[in-house]
């Protein structure tokens, strides 16, 4: 297997100059085109201990998903995280930097001994979390102790020392309830998420409180808690319609929303003009259903960019706080 020496040799630099070369330090361009040529030709691959002895990092970031045990998988069973992660690869791939994804749970023990470890090996440069569920971040001490490099998608603290990249979730339930009443509809249910998930909170709020402006309110009776999920879409809608008669049905996700569909037609009514179905996230199910969803897009790949952005930033000695908030917009398909 060819060594740095070899390229070194072969370029006819020093191992210095060829190490710095390639790990995209100042050397001169004639310099660095014959190190790259070479290592080339000879099928080098840096060895990443040693890069990692020599310049302290390690070009690789990581990405953790905290579900939790009480609702299901959201990894699995959604496409939500694909497409963030799909902004998390661009981004990192333009800046040649690599990506270690993980899945644990709030309920595993040892969260924040898993935080102590990542934080100890030098095996990651810094931390993308996403902590959906509305829970004490305690692991924040062991991060912030190291001034280890982090970002949180959607903190459900407001906290000026945390840093964190926010989708509007408010302003998304906001654009939901606005269509509606623009629609003319005011007999509505909603199929919420999880009660303690901070995103399906959000999302809550900002549609209530618009259409409490309007003096428009959801019935108990018009009101279920989901988990993001098809089949939960379609329990809820079941529940909805055999207690009342709702015009329209707001669906905290676009999964629930096709799951509510199945069920509307199951019951004999048709979408929309019997009960029309918004949903939330513009995700590939939106596109699948039929008639195609109207959904509130929540720019789910233009934060994967952004939180790797930001990351990087602090990754690269950045001292200020990261506070970053992308505003979601409607897509309208023929379902309201």
């Amino acid at each position: 297997m060819p060594t740095l020496k070899d390229v070194a040799k072969l370029a006819g630099v020093s191992v210095a100059t060829a190490s710095l070369a390639l790990n995209g330090k100042p050397v001169s361009k004639n310099a660095r085109s014959a190190v790259i040529e070479c290592a080339q030709k000879l099928n080098y691959v840096p060895n990443k201990i040693g890069r990692i002895l020599s310049t302290g990092r390690s070009n690789t970031v990581q990405l953790l998903i905290i579900n939790s045990k009480k609702y299901a998988n959201l990894v699995k069973e959604i496409s939500f995280f694909y497409h963030m992660i799909e902004g998390i690869l661009n981004y990192l791939e333009l800046h040649d930097q690599s990506l270690h994804y993980d899945v644990r749970n709030w309920e595993d023990d040892g969260l924040n001994r898993y935080f102590e470890q990542k934080v100890r090996d030098k095996t990651i440069d810094g931390i993308i979390i996403i902590p959906q569920y509305m829970r004490n971040y305690e692991f924040l001490s062991v991060l912030q102790e190291y001034s280890f490099p982090y970002v949180i998608l959607n903190s459900c603290f407001e906290d000026e020392k945390i840093h964190t990249v926010k989708i509007d979730n408010y302003f998304g339930g906001k654009l939901a309830a606005e269509l509606l009443l623009k629609a003319g509809y005011t007999r509505i249910g909603i199929i919420n998420g999880p009660q303690d998930h901070y995103d399906a909170l959000q999302r809550e709020k900002g549609f209530l409180d618009t259409l409490g402006k309007k003096n428009v309110a959801v019935a108990n009776e018009a009101y279920v808690n989901g988990d993001f999920t098809i089949e939960s879409g379609y329990r809820g809608a079941q529940a909805i319609i055999e207690h009342s008669r709702p015009q329209a049905l707001f669906c905290a996700n676009d999964y629930m929303a096709a799951g509510a569909m199945r069920c509307i037609y199951e019951k004999g009514f048709r979408i929309p003009q019997d009960i029309a179905v918004i949903g939330y996230d513009n995700l590939d199910i939106a596109q699948s259903v039929y008639p195609q969803l109207t959904t509130v897009d929540n720019r789910v790949y233009d934060a994967g960019m952004q939180l790797t952005e930001s990351l990087l930033q602090l990754i690269s000695g950045a001292t200020d706080t990261i506070t970053c908030e992308l505003k979601p917009f409607l897509r309208e398909g023929r379902t309201v």
